[in-house]
């Protein structure tokens, strides 16, 4: 059985998919995220590009190589569409993408706080608004491990070997973005 409402899908053979990456940010904004054109998309180098999340306003775009760099501006959390449009031109739509606002996420402990020098350990980071769905990376001291969702309030991930001393650890959920406490 369908449900009883529907909504409009379009088709638009000039316009591309792009791959974002990263597909997913903070709501707070400020994440870059690189959309790739596919190489069938002729995009003049003299042109000034836009992106579009959602409805927001347009932020400017900077093209390097085949990709086009921008930077996510503060959103409501949730799924939007991203556009690559020309800036003079905001119906000139050069290729569309999505990309997930959430909001940002909190550490408030780890567990275990204390580990044996030269030793790997299996540490559990208990804070707040892990977003399920999403690959969340740890990073010990510069060294990045991937680590695994268990809960809205709690994520693992297996330490490196790391010399004695304090060490900071903070948690991405996009790669790039790594959280601020």
């Amino acid at each position: 059985n369908f449900a009883q409402t529907a909504a409009q899908y379009f088709v638009d053979s000039s316009i591309a998919l792009l791959q974002a990456m990263p597909s997913a940010g903070p709501s707070i904004g400020h994440t870059v995220v690189s959309l790739s054109l596919a190489s069938s998309v002729p995009v003049d180098t003299d042109r000034v590009l836009a992106c579009r999340f959602g409805d927001h306003e347009l932020q400017p775009a900077t093209l390097l190589g085949g990709d086009v760099l921008c930077q996510t501006p503060r959103y409501p959390e949730g799924l939007v569409n991203v556009s690559v449009v020309a800036w003079d031109d905001e119906s000139e739509i050069f290729g569309t993408s999505v990309f997930v606002f959430h909001s940002p996420v909190a550490l408030e402990s780890v567990r275990p706080s204390l580990v044996a020098a030269e030793h790997k350990a299996v540490v559990t980071v208990v804070g707040d608004r892990f977003p399920r769905g999403l690959e969340f990376t740890c990073r010990f001291a510069g060294t990045e491990v991937p680590a695994s969702f268990k809960s809205s309030s709690m994520i693992a991930c297996k330490s490196p070997v790391l010399e004695v001393g304090a060490h900071i650890l903070s948690v991405t959920t996009n790669g790039v973005r790594m959280s601020q406490n």
